[in-house]
């Protein structure tokens, strides 16, 4: 395995990243004897391996896919050597190494500590937290106490976005929310943006408080298409001046890590008052894939989205965040420790590496 690993990640810059995209030319069988785990690998290598995009390597440009950092792979290397569940449970190793971890991000990103943070799978996962909070939370602006519970009802719900990502509408539609729920905001005029109008996006919410409709905004830091920025300051001052009730939820997948430059975090300036935030960690942090944080600023309502309420899973009920486990405040109980090459890779380059990264990428 260490043969073939060196041997892939040595070849990355030379191999091909848009490989065949043609099916392998025979089914594979399922063995009634196995072969081996040495001849299973070496079958996987000539089946497979010349058909995988080298999408680790540097020319490759599709999609937004970090590379992985060498501290990183050996991180996510003993993750699975460990393959220790990562259930969260207050005081165990795999809870102080997660708890630990989203402390460094924040520290990186100078980010305030009322943002908490949970390891999901990825933006997708993210965005579904965020938008479940808010669905909580605007159930209790319309007089449900827990969306949760009670479901949605008759709930009028709109999500305003200019350009969200795919996975906005997904988690979308996972939440019964409903896709036509999302309402597209103008953009600023001219030169092909994606960036909302900030005066078109406070006529809607306008419309919609009067009208007792529960408004989540979604804002872009670094759009897909054009890595478009939408001003998160004049969006949050829709709230604090305009008087607008909200939840906004930033979507910082791709550019959140850039907070770590000075250079570039003007761009996501207000990002501070995000009611959740979704940055992924296999982006710019350069950690295997799959990696995320969702963050908020209202922890206490992911156990009431969450919690299992099982006995050998802890105390769903624990009124003490730090003592809730953390499959009771993300969606999935089976976790890997994902949070190790994250902290392995930032106590490895610390915070002067990772602003060396994103000033020479950009």
């Amino acid at each position: 395995t260490a043969e073939a690993c060196s041997r892939l990640l040595g070849t990355a810059a030379e191999r091909p990243v848009a490989p065949p995209t043609t099916a392998a030319a025979d089914a594979v069988g399922l063995p009634n004897a196995g072969v081996g785990a040495e001849a299973a690998l070496g079958l996987f290598l000539r089946r497979h391996a010349g058909r995988l995009p080298a999408s680790n390597g540097p020319r490759y440009f599709g999609f937004v896919v970090g590379g992985a950092t060498p501290a990183a792979l050996a991180g996510d290397w003993l993750a699975s050597a460990l393959d220790c569940p990562a259930f969260g449970m207050s005081g165990a190793a795999d809870c102080d190494v997660e708890r630990e971890a989203v402390s460094l991000v924040r520290a990186l990103l100078e980010l305030p500590p009322a943002l908490h943070g949970q390891f999901v799978t990825g933006a997708t996962m993210a965005n579904f937290v965020g938008l479940a909070l808010a669905r909580q939370w605007a159930g209790r602006q319309l007089g449900v106490a827990s969306v949760a519970e009670s479901g949605l009802g008759a709930l009028q719900i709109r999500v305003l976005a200019a350009a969200p990502h795919s996975s906005v509408r997904k988690a979308m539609a996972m939440l019964g929310l409903g896709r036509s729920a999302l309402v597209q905001v103008p953009t600023l005029p001219g030169g092909g943006r994606e960036a909302v109008d900030v005066n078109a996006l406070e006529s809607l919410l306008r419309e919609f408080g009067r009208t007792g409709v529960a408004s989540t905004v979604i804002a872009s830091a670094g759009t897909v298409n054009t890595t478009d920025f939408d001003d998160i300051a004049a969006i949050h001052a829709l709230r604090e001046r305009g008087g607008h009730a909200f939840w906004l939820h930033v979507d910082a997948a791709f550019a959140g890590v850039a907070l770590c430059s000075p250079r570039y975090r003007a761009l996501m300036q207000g990002i501070e008052h995000a009611d959740s935030l979704t940055i992924d960690m296999h982006k710019w942090l350069n950690v295997p894939y799959d990696s995320a944080i969702a963050f908020t600023r209202h922890p206490h309502l992911l156990p009431e989205i969450f919690a299992n309420g099982a006995a050998y899973l802890g105390d769903s009920d624990c009124v003490d965040l730090e003592q809730t486990p953390i499959c009771d405040m993300v969606p999935e109980n089976s976790r890997r420790l994902r949070a190790l090459p994250v902290w392995v890779s930032l106590q490895a380059y610390g915070r002067d590496g990772y602003r060396e990264i994103v000033e020479r990428d950009c």
